[in-house]
């Protein structure tokens, strides 16, 4: 994926531009997720915020909140790059939204969940093999009924570290603030 801020997901075939993939699965986590997309799935990326009233999915890139300088020197030197499409490239797009307590939270209370050996930590041990890229969608105007939509990149080997990292981050108190939470699981057909 390139720098570029904004990011809109369509699925349908109508969507000619940007990558595309072909749906494997959808799996509801927490809460009560849509139906699952349709076979075709399409990103398009943009510097710019565009009209795109199709797209069921829509976030834009931010500052790293949660990250001072030093882990995000570290976790850029040890960071896996996005991988070219094909038939051995699995794509996971995670939509998630948290609750109202989380949002009451004081900065310092939610950037406690990902010191030490939170969020950060466990992201880390798996960053050599999974690339990933966070954006946020709970203040745009037109959202896309979540707060952040996280994308996964990862050779279909690494599938098992891949469920490794989500058990260990679903496993943290993190976690008891999601209240909606699905993956799309896709194969990274064409960039």
């Amino acid at each position: 994926m390139s720098d570029n801020r904004w990011v809109y997901w369509f699925f349908d075939d109508e969507q000619t531009e940007g990558a595309t993939f072909q749906l494997r699965a959808q799996r509801t986590v927490i809460g009560d997720a849509p139906p699952p997309p349709h076979a075709r799935v399409a990103r398009v990326q943009s510097a710019t915020p565009l009209e795109a009233p199709r797209a069921r999915l829509r976030g834009v890139a931010q500052h790293h909140q949660y990250t001072d300088a030093a882990q995000k020197r570290d976790l850029e030197s040890v960071s896996h790059a996005e991988l070219a499409p094909g038939p051995s490239t699995v794509a996971v797009l995670i939509p998630m939204r948290k609750n109202d307590a989380w949002w009451a939270l004081s900065q310092d209370q939610r950037n406690a969940h990902f010191a030490g050996q939170g969020h950060t930590a466990i992201g880390r041990r798996y960053a050599d093999r999974i690339y990933r890229k966070l954006y946020h969608s709970r203040y745009l105007e037109h959202g896309s009924g979540c707060d952040f939509l996280t994308y996964f990149e990862f050779d279909e080997g690494h599938t098992s570290d891949f469920r490794a990292l989500l058990d260990e981050l679903r496993a943290t108190a993190e976690w008891a603030y999601v209240d909606l939470e699905y993956e799309i699981w896709m194969t990274k057909a064409h960039e």
